[in-house]
């Protein structure tokens, strides 16, 4: 057994803490150095023989270094105690030995300061040991540690060591993500937590608000630009968001797109000044006109109908204007306003066609021979040729120039041809309103066509030729 004058000698002295992290990381600092193998054995054998020292008491031990201190990395910390006991060379040799023997030696030994060292025996399995620490209210309770400053309690109820000892020690918050109470926050510097800025991991960015917490589910405006965050914080990059009724696209880096095409997959989509999709909706862009349909997908060599009228979307998506389509066989001719042509006539080159209800062009009858009392196909007067082109309207006429006028009184818009419409059929007349002797079919641009007498065949003049003034303009 450990005499008296061995242990007056004795002085327990704790250099620090040792890190453990309920199996995460190691300290990020740690004070104290490692035993081998063989001596830890040496010294849980000294514990567990009858023949180890007297236990030593805790209380009144001096402290020496600085503060225990470890980086928080989202686990709570539970320290495990480093115990330095300092003797004089042999009776400190003697301390990690299960020898009573060298113990009683040691005892007797004459040594200089000079020799003595100093072994550090780490507490380990086996041995009984207990951390507490005083917590706000100035009470001692047991539990791990989390981020801030402790007054440690070390409570020794091993063969070896009795009594309490209270070291200051600091728990401090490491740079990176940490997990406090259930929330994650982001140290951007040792104790730092980054608020109202964004953290990129290896998933992307996450905005912390003012409170440090992760915000979500939400719209933030940033140096002038608008991004999404989702559900789960991370900001929405390269992808649609739907917010509100809307879709909205985010552009890779997180900047919603605006007033400005995306190509998402092989289709084209415009999105407005507010960042909304363009749906159901005409879009001017490079002096062109497109067509966004209901899905926002740009149209695209295909028809469109808006406002009662239909339009043609070129392959490239722009409107056709003042060309001719070729649609399912059939050719069409597209005004310059985009508008398809119907129920008119349309001049290609030195070639008049006739454009029926349904858009479709049909065979030019410019030429065919002016034949008295003839109603086509391939021959006409000049009622029987505005009753058979009036009837590709649908629209049944009688084969009398008077007929057809009275037929349509009802929609006489006068006699001024500046008002007249192309289709519109031009009553004339030698003997003034009322009457009339000769009609005409309106083709646009001060011109009329008409099965003449005079120039034998189907032609197109002047709509003031002088075969009479104008009657009437009526339209069917």
């Amino acid at each position: 057994m450990m005499t008296m004058k061995a242990k007056n000698r004795a002085l327990i002295i704790l250099l620090a803490m040792a890190l453990t992290l309920t199996g995460m990381v190691t300290p990020a600092i740690a004070y104290g150095a490692e035993t081998d193998e063989e001596t830890t054995s040496e010294a849980v054998a000294a514990y567990e023989t009858e023949e180890a020292a007297d236990p030593v008491s805790l209380e009144g031990a001096a402290f020496e270094g600085v503060q225990g201190r470890y980086a928080y990395t989202g686990s709570a910390i539970k320290p495990v105690p480093v115990i330095t006991v300092t003797a004089e060379a042999d009776e400190a040799e003697a301390l990690l030995s299960s020898d009573a023997e060298d113990i009683a030696a040691a005892d007797d030994a004459a040594v200089t300061e000079e020799e003595a060292t100093a072994e550090e025996v780490v507490l380990v399995e086996g041995v009984d040991y207990t951390i507490k620490y005083v917590d706000s209210n100035g009470e001692v309770v047991e539990g791990p540690l989390y981020p801030g400053e402790y007054q440690i309690v070390i409570e020794g109820i091993s063969p070896n060591y009795t009594g309490t000892m209270t070291i200051p020690y600091e728990i401090f918050m490491a740079m990176g993500w940490r997990l406090v109470d259930g929330n994650w926050y982001y140290y951007k510097a040792e104790n730092t937590m980054l608020t109202n800025g964004w953290a990129r991991d290896s998933n992307g960015c996450r905005w912390l608000g003012s409170d440090g917490m992760i915000d979500r589910s939400m719209w933030l405006k940033d140096h002038g630009q608008w991004y999404y965050l989702l559900a789960n914080g991370y900001m929405a990059e390269g992808q649609w968001v739907k917010s509100g009724g809307n879709w909205y696209y985010m552009k890779n880096g997180g900047a919603m797109a605006n007033k400005q095409w995306v190509k998402s997959g092989d289709k084209w989509y415009y999105m407005n000044s507010g960042g909304a999709m363009a749906a159901n909706q005409w879009v001017k862009s490079g002096g062109y006109w497109y067509y966004m349909k209901s899905g926002g997908a740009m149209a695209a060599g295909e028809w469109v109908k808006s406002g009662g009228y239909w339009y043609y979307m070129n392959p490239s998506g722009t409107m056709a204007a003042s060309q001719w389509v070729k649609s399912g066989g059939n050719w069409y001719y597209i005004a310059s306003d985009g508008k398809m042509a119907t129920n008119q006539f349309v001049k290609s080159g030195s070639t008049w066609y006739w454009m029926n209800s349904s858009g479709k062009m049909t065979a030019s009858k410019m030429g065919c021979p002016y034949v008295w009392g003839a109603a086509g196909p391939n021959a006409f007067d000049c009622s029987g040729f505005t009753m058979y082109m009036m009837r590709q309207r649908g629209i049944y006429l009688p084969h009398n120039a008077a007929g057809q006028y009275y037929a349509l009184s009802s929609k006489n818009i006068g006699t001024n041809w500046h008002n007249a419409q192309p289709g519109d059929l031009v009553f004339y007349s030698y003997g003034g309103p009322g009457s009339s002797h000769h009609v005409g079919i309106y083709v646009g641009n001060g011109q009329l066509m008409h099965a003449s007498s005079s120039h034998g065949r189907v032609v197109v003049t002047s709509v003031t030729y002088t075969n009479g003034h104008i009657a009437a303009i009526c339209r069917p």
